[in-house]
């Protein structure tokens, strides 16, 4: 099963109402881990798609921002 999340830049206030979108990550099987390490290398943050999707898509095309697949 795969799972959707947008990643973002990270800000003062980690508010997803003013986070900027870099791109959408899909997680299969086992692939948190893989996407936790990367998160905290990167210092982003990533918020669930179906939880957050509403805070999104007034101001910006979530369908055009590119994927990005982590396995384990």
């Amino acid at each position: 099963m795969t799972e959707l999340w947008i990643v973002c830049r990270r800000n003062d206030r980690l508010d997803p109402r003013t986070a900027e979108p870099i791109f959408v990550a899909e997680i299969g099987d086992g692939g948190f881990d893989a996407m936790n390490r990367y998160l905290m290398k990167t210092n982003e943050i990533a918020f669930k798609y179906s939880s957050y999707e509403k805070w999104f898509k007034n101001r910006c095309t979530l369908d055009a921002l590119p994927r990005r697949l982590f396995l384990k």
